[in-house]
């Protein structure tokens, strides 16, 4: 999660956010229940009205204008909706924990480039 996080260089948004995971069920300690696993990252840098000159003008590079006409102008704009960046959060949460549980069954994930050009590297 700490990799994910936004603010860590000054090309990314200067937004700072613990993305701490609340989990609300399917874990007990730190082991899973077996019931299905929940949780919860709060977005606590929220500044709404920020967005509201986004209607007439999208920003370049974002989803802005793909999602105004995929949604006919209904798409909420208030932090790019549902494409914000935000969304990797819940994503590499869940990653983590089958990376976890791969990993406890001798299952390991692993890529490298084997080449690039003319450049190759040894298979590991």
């Amino acid at each position: 999660m700490a990799r994910r996080a936004p603010g860590k260089d000054k090309t990314a948004t200067p937004r700072k956010e613990k993305d701490l995971p609340k989990v609300l069920s399917g874990m007990l300690g730190n082991k899973l229940t077996g019931a299905p696993l929940c949780a919860v990252i709060e977005n606590t840098n929220t500044k709404s009205g920020d967005y509201g000159n986004l209607l007439d003008c999208p920003r370049p590079g974002h989803s802005d204008y793909t999602a105004f006409v995929k949604y006919n102008a209904s798409n909420d704009i208030r932090g790019g909706g549902h494409f914000s960046g935000r969304l990797t959060a819940p994503i590499v949460f869940a990653g983590a924990v089958c990376r976890q549980i791969l990993e406890s069954k001798g299952v390991k994930i692993a890529a490298h480039i084997s080449s690039i050009g003319n450049v190759s590297d040894s298979s590991f």
